[in-house]
């Protein structure tokens, strides 16, 4: 959970920038500083449990690298989003809005590119394709035998009659 959660704050927080783009003082503006600044906090401790992950598993592959290296990046511009967000906050700089905006959705494509590497390395490099229908990686069955749960062991009589009648 340490590992993923500042790609939900900060994901968040862009998303919710881009619903304020016309009012940078909206109502939500405290909700999206606190998404930011706690998002880039824990970009930092990601990228050190990551680094932790990677030198106990001994984990070698060039999509191990760029997702460290995305990961770190993506660090580095949560920091620098957080810091161009505190001066314009701390000290009325209106003029780091287009810069910090900037910043974020940079950072969240950085996010959501490091993830999609992430996910490779913990899912395989096909686990995305293996769920469309139309692609030869396709791993599910096209058809679904219901006289199969009948005879399911691990079901008891009464959960396969229900499946049954359902």
């Amino acid at each position: 959970m340490v590992v993923h959660f500042p790609i939900a704050l900060l994901l968040v927080a862009a998303v919710l920038e881009l619903i304020t783009l016309k009012d940078f003082r909206s109502s939500m503006r405290p909700g999206i500083n606190t998404l930011v600044f706690t998002g880039a906090a824990s970009s930092i401790v990601s990228a050190i449990f990551g680094w932790l992950l990677f030198v106990q598993d001994d984990i070698e592959g060039d999509s191990v690298i760029i997702h460290q290296v995305l990961g770190n990046i993506t660090a580095f511009l949560g920091i620098a989003t957080a810091a161009l967000l505190y001066q314009l906050l701390k000290k009325n700089h209106t003029t780091f809005i287009k810069p910090y905006r900037v910043f974020l959705f940079l950072t969240t494509i950085g996010v959501s590119v490091a993830g999609h590497f992430g996910a490779s390395l913990t899912h395989g490099e096909d686990f995305l394709s293996s769920t469309l229908p139309w692609t030869d990686d396709y791993a599910g069955s096209s058809e679904f035998n219901l006289a199969s749960v009948k005879n399911d062991s691990t079901l008891s009589e009464v959960q396969q009659q229900e499946l049954i009648v359902q």
